[in-house]
């Protein structure tokens, strides 16, 4: 069995600044834009937007962006029934297309309450 805690899925550069933002920076949910740092928007949709990654899972990926809801929730049964159906109509129209592999850290491992997933390109 892998430990989760000594897997380190961020090259060690990257894998550094993300320590130093969680110790230092951490102002607010970053996916609220709370936290101060500026991010690109990719794509944006009623209730979800895709953004980068600032500290993405780049030693084992070319691409990690992520997908998040606009509402600030902790838990996937959180969603309404229209945020649900929207995130089904993003995965099925665009995801598939343009990403590999879907992650979703689940809530003992996760760093950030605000509900995301990875959008990740090999």
């Amino acid at each position: 069995m892998i430990d989760r805690k000594k897997r380190v899925v961020r090259k060690p550069e990257t894998e550094a600044k993300y320590k130093n933002y969680l110790m230092t920076n951490h102002k607010g949910c970053p996916f609220c834009f709370q936290d101060g740092l500026s991010r690109k928007i990719f794509n944006k949709f009623k209730y979800w937007y895709i953004t980068e990654n600032l500290f993405p899972y780049d030693k084992e990926y070319a691409e990690n962006s992520i997908l998040v809801p606009l509402r600030h929730i902790e838990h996937i049964w959180d969603l309404s029934v229209e945020e649900l159906n929207e995130y089904w109509v993003i995965r099925k129209e665009m995801l598939g297309m343009d990403f590999d592999e879907l992650l979703e850290n689940m809530p003992r491992e996760k760093t950030q309450i605000h509900y995301h997933q990875h959008l990740l390109k090999y």
